[in-house]
């Protein structure tokens, strides 16, 4: 097919983000304000303008990315925190299982632990 390539069903001059971003530093349209923000789970760049509205879309834009870098490091501990009491909670299962199976305990249709009955007595 003529324009497209066919192993990714996309336009054959489609370039990452970054290579698009360093495209349009080049010309002669630097510092056309533009703001991305998803609809439909999509990005859409749209254009602001130039003036004072371009100006505030550009510093509202500056610090909506700001705000989310400085929240990078919480959600990094958070998320550390996470997986850290996720294998806390792993281990404490698999102690108690093996501690209440040696003591003759059983645990049917993962419901609670019971005393496993002796056969032959009642």
């Amino acid at each position: 097919m003529r324009g497209t390539d066919h192993r990714l069903g996309r336009a054959a001059n489609h370039q990452p983000f970054q290579a698009a971003a360093a495209m349009r530093a080049d010309d002669d349209q630097v510092g056309v304000p533009l703001i991305t923000r998803r609809v439909d789970g999509r990005r859409v760049r749209e254009y602001v303008g130039r003036g004072l509205i371009g100006e505030l879309a550009a510093r509202e834009d500056v610090a909506r990315r700001e705000a989310r870098r400085a929240a990078w490091p919480a959600a990094r501990a958070a998320r550390q925190l996470r997986e850290l009491v996720a294998t806390i909670e792993r281990q404490a299962t698999a102690l108690t299982t093996i501690t209440l199976t040696a003591a003759g305990y059983h645990l049917p249709k993962r419901g609670i632990w019971r005393r496993r009955r002796a056969h032959g007595t009642r």
